[in-house]
């Protein structure tokens, strides 16, 4: 895009999907000014511990990428740092949020000259809150979708400006699913950009047919047979190299899941045996293999 094009503020954190959307942004020649990351800054002298453990656990590529592309870095939770004011020292036309993990204050929302604007990973309104994908994965859904959405003070909420419904890749790392999805966001994003906002299309959500999902917690990686066997194929080929653990249960045993390595319909492969590093286990209408890092007796 040519330097004319709006000037745009990324707001995100150590995530793949931050990571994917600016990487995209950069590629694609948007007129990137800054980047507001959720975080302590380096050496934040009393939190530099919480700073660390950001930038070893999440993405530290994220700040040599940005270093590298001259992409000034603000961290939203520096000690001292008042965002409204150090984002008003460089007006922007649009502020954009991909993952970023906070509720932007209205004040803030309101700077930009143009809009503020949210890549949200469902089709709106269904799946709001945090983690969308995870959830999506979980209820066995077979589309999924990206919606450009103004930001407001109700959470995902706002009036949606795009919307792009794509199929769920079968078998896939989470971060794939990202990259397809934030390409997909920057395509709708560019079309927005190529048009004169006083043409853009506002559609207001339907509040009837919102939902609302909380953050996953441990509880929520736990599957059971009672699910389609493409479900837990999808979710475990997803997560199963995420931070948290996927475990599966019976009625006699739970097992630490490391991946799933075959799936298919009931009354396949019957001659496929279970050992201590892999469990063939039959869902509702097929079996999946799991590779199994170890399992305990239910007491």
């Amino acid at each position: 895009m040519s330097d004319t094009s709006p000037t745009v503020t990324l707001f995100g954190g150590f995530s793949n999907f931050t990571f994917s959307t600016l990487k995209c942004l950069v590629s694609k020649n948007f007129n990137l000014t800054r980047l507001v990351i959720s975080a302590y800054g380096p050496n934040h002298g009393e939190s530099e511990r919480a700073s660390d453990k950001l930038f070893q656990s999440k993405n530290p590529g994220i700040v040599e990428f940005s270093q590298q592309h001259g992409i000034p870095i603000i961290y939203s939770r520096q000690k001292n740092i008042c965002l409204e004011t150090t984002l008003s020292e460089q007006p922007s036309d649009i502020f954009l949020l991909a993952c970023y993990p906070q509720l932007l204050p209205q004040r803030v929302a309101c700077m930009p000259t143009i809009d503020c604007i949210n890549i949200h990973p469902s089709i709106l309104p269904r799946y709001r809150g945090s983690n969308p994908i995870f959830w999506q994965l979980r209820n066995g859904e077979t589309e999924t979708g990206v919606t450009l959405h103004q930001v407001t003070a109700e959470i995902d909420g706002g009036g949606i400006l795009s919307t792009q419904i794509l199929t769920y890749p079968d078998g896939v790392e989470i971060n794939r699913i990202e990259d397809l999805l934030v390409a997909t966001a920057v395509e709708q994003l560019q079309s927005l950009f190529d048009s004169d906002p006083a043409d853009w299309k506002i559609l207001e959500q339907n509040q009837l047919r919102a939902t609302l999902q909380p953050p996953p917690c441990d509880k929520d990686f736990m599957i059971d047979s009672t699910l389609s066997a493409k479900t837990a194929w999808n979710f475990v080929r997803a997560y199963a190299k995420s931070e948290k653990t996927i475990k599966f249960t019976d009625q006699s045993r739970i097992y630490w899941i490391n991946d799933a390595i075959e799936h298919g319909e009931l009354g396949e492969n019957e001659a496929a045996t279970s050992d201590n590093w892999a469990i063939r286990v039959n869902f509702i209408d097929g079996y999946v293999v799991f590779a199994i890092e170890k399992f305990e007796a239910i007491n």
